[in-house]
């Protein structure tokens, strides 16, 4: 196989992603949806667009540890709050929210950054991964160049050397996607919320 050919059956494999990603975007209501490997990962990218505006964030006190970890990795401080929650709930002051917990029809809000996740425990059960539903066309550019790496969609390593911008290795993978749309053929237009207990966040030494 050629470089040439080996791009070509890249970029196919990655037509299931632009797929799952229109479905979700369809069911959600929800103009863009950027699929990548995890939630959290979501958070990361989304909160990396506003950390030069936002220094210090506020969250639940009992929420997932997951979603902390990722503000401190973007360098943000973290602000508790008492907040009782099921589904979703808002990163303030931003418009990000974190809906681990929620995926039914009609559930975008416009004008924000709503955070999937698909981890096997949750309403749609892929296995693991994520994704960012969002109205904004400047953020989806750059969104899908971050998750590979700030490659283009199915470029292989080495097929660029020009990047606009830094990425991560945060995509989401062909064939959980494609389980992913199989799931989403069968899955209900109405879901109620998840409900999950979690520790108090504000009492671990890490996020003093």
């Amino acid at each position: 196989m050629t470089g040439r050919d080996a791009l070509t059956s890249s970029r196919q494999a990655f037509e299931v992603v632009d797929a799952f990603e229109q479905a979700v975007a369809r069911y959600t209501g929800a103009p863009y949806c950027v699929a990548v490997d995890s939630c959290c990962n979501a958070l990361v990218m989304v909160l990396c667009t506003a950390r030069d505006r936002f220094k210090t964030i506020s969250l639940p006190r009992r929420t997932y540890v997951g979603v902390a970890m990722a503000a401190k990795a973007v360098g943000m401080q973290i602000e508790w709050r008492d907040e009782e929650w099921t589904g979703i709930y808002q990163v303030r002051p931003i418009g990000i929210f974190d809906a681990a917990k929620r995926f039914t029809s009609g559930m975008y809000l416009p004008g924000t950054y709503m955070c999937l996740s698909f981890q096997a425990s949750k309403l749609l059960p892929i296995g693991r991964g994520g994704a960012i539903l969002h109205d904004n066309p400047d953020f989806n550019q750059w969104a899908r160049r971050a998750r590979n790496n700030g490659r283009a969609e199915g470029a292989l390593c080495g097929q660029e050397t020009d990047f606009p911008h830094l990425g991560w290795n945060m995509g989401m993978t062909p064939p959980d996607a494609a389980r992913g749309l199989w799931l989403l053929t069968y899955y209900p237009e109405h879901m109620p919320d998840q409900v999950d207990v979690y520790e108090d966040l504000s009492q671990v030494e890490l996020f003093k």
